[in-house]
Order: C-alpha cells, then sequence, then structure tokens
C-alpha cells in the first residue's frame, strides 16, 4: 500500500482488499439491467462501499489511481467515529465498539460501516486523507 499514513487494522484492510478484488464485477443485480431493478430492494453494504470507493473510481475513469488500497494507487480516505454522541449515530453509543475473535470484530466494523453510510456526516469525521496528505477533518489544525 502507498501513502499509507500509519498501519490499518487488519480487519479493514482484509475488508478493503475484498471489495477491490470484486471490481471486476460490480456487486450488482446485473450490469446491464435497467434502474428499476433497484427499485423496492436494499443494496447491500458491500455493493455501497464498492459504489462510495472503487465503483466511483470508475465512473469517474479513476480506478488506476484510486477507489482502493492497492499499493500504487493514492491513499484518500476517511477516518471516522461512530462511537460519538453526535447525531443519530449516538443513538447507538457504545454499542460500536468491538471485542472478540476476528468474525465478530469483522461483524462489528460492517455494522458500523452501515451506521455511517446511512447515518453519518461530517461530525463524526475525524481525518480526511487525499493523495496521502491529512487535509481536513475534526483533527484538522491549520
Amino acid at each position: 500500500m502507498s501513502n499509507l499514513p500509519s498501519p490499518l487494522p487488519q480487519e479493514i484492510t482484509n475488508f478493503t482488499e475484498a471489495i477491490d478484488k470484486k471490481s471486476t464485477s460490480p456487486p450488482f443485480p446485473s450490469e446491464c439491467a435497467p434502474v428499476t431493478s433497484f427499485a423496492n430492494q436494499q443494496l447491500p453494504i458491500e455493493t455501497l462501499f464498492y459504489l462510495a470507493t472503487l465503483g466511483g473510481a470508475q465512473v469517474c475513469n479513476l480506478s488506476e489511481r484510486t477507489g482502493s488500497l492497492s499499493p500504487g494507487k493514492s491513499f484518500d480516505a476517511l477516518l471516522v467515529d461512530v462511537t460519538g454522541d453526535k447525531g443519530a449515530l449516538g443513538l447507538w453509543g457504545m454499542e460500536a465498539k468491538s471485542s472478540g475473535d476476528s468474525g465478530s470484530k469483522r461483524k462489528k466494523l460492517e455494522e458500523n460501516l452501515e451506521r455511517f453510510l446511512f447515518c453519518g456526516d461530517d461530525r463524526h469525521i475525524l481525518k480526511v486523507f487525499v493523495q496521502g496528505r491529512f487535509v481536513g477533518g475534526k483533527l484538522f489544525q491549520k
């Protein structure tokens, strides 16, 4: 991985690598399906994560440079805190913390990602990285 500011937890690395491996076949009901095929369906978290990362980069024709944590790509990422008491995420409070074996940690990571995707906002973003540089977020000092 290039331009990483510090080692990432193994659960995050494994999750993003799994999404990156799916990049050749987007996790959609069908590549050529009409837009109405998404009507009245819940998209899996993996699909939402893909759309927010590598899928978005592919739409912008930037997937060779960004969109995943693959070696050689720029590090564009958000560090979020889902344990805070701000906004809708505060409803879950300390439930966001994980413990136990790697299976339960992965499940908690996926739950926290879902919480942030559906209820998170700028109050939960601690750090913003663009091309490996720390450029924003609550912990950013100008």
